[in-house]
């Protein structure tokens, strides 16, 4: 079992994306939405949400949805990619236990503030809606992190908010080169690589290539 955690800005496209990826090399993921708006759960369970042995679940393809669930080994052994998503909700004690942690702000003062600082060896971030002169290390400074902590940016895109808009209304979206800018596209490549431990090379394929 590997335990990822992602939060950050509250947009559940990129968690989304991650698990849809990881989906095709096990099917057992699981995604927690553990956030405040709880968008992603919301949206994905409009067409496949169940009761089951008292918690409200969400199946799409391979991956299972659940919402508001708190760190439970026991009841996580059960899946090969345990994916937490926190947005906005820092919580230092999955953080902790976590085998990877993915901090998502974009560039706003108030979303800097909100999650400077964030440290432990199995932290990374990944800008997000970069625009204008922003860069890597502007973003270090910005966060008072290392610069070797940020492992990537992506840029504002209308595509990735047309997608992420498509994802809240139809409960599903499309991950391929045509949907997606590349910037997107090459962050969940990263992450996902990281996680499952396959070559970024054999994962960007995957990437490129997903239909559904």
């Amino acid at each position: 079992m590997k335990t990822i955690v992602i939060a950050g800005i509250e947009r559940g496209d990129f968690c989304y994306y991650v698990a849809k990826t990881l989906s095709h090399y096990s099917r057992t993921v699981i995604v927690i939405d553990n956030s405040l708006n709880k968008e992603l759960f919301d949206c994905v369970q409009m067409k496949t949400g169940t009761m089951e042995d008292g918690v409200y679940i969400a199946k799409r393809r391979d991956v299972v949805y659940i919402k508001d669930v708190a760190y439970s080994p026991e009841f996580f052994d059960a899946f090969e990619y345990v994916i937490i998503y926190e947005g906005e909700v820092i919580d230092t004690e999955e953080i902790g236990k976590a085998d990877y942690v993915f901090v998502m702000p974009d560039y706003t003062p108030l979303s800097i503030e909100k999650f400077k600082g964030i440290d432990g060896e199995n932290v990374k971030y990944i800008m997000r809606d970069r625009a204008g002169k922003f860069n890597e290390n502007s973003a270090a400074e910005l966060l008072d992190i290392n610069r070797d902590k940020i492992a990537g940016c992506i840029d504002y895109d209308p595509m990735d908010y047309a997608a992420y808009l498509s994802l809240l209304y139809n409960g599903s979206q499309k991950l391929n080169k045509t949907t997606v800018s590349p910037e997107c596209a090459e962050a969940v490549t990263y992450v996902s690589a990281l996680v499952s431990g396959k070559s970024t090379k054999e994962v960007s394929a995957v990437v490129k290539a997903r239909r559904d």
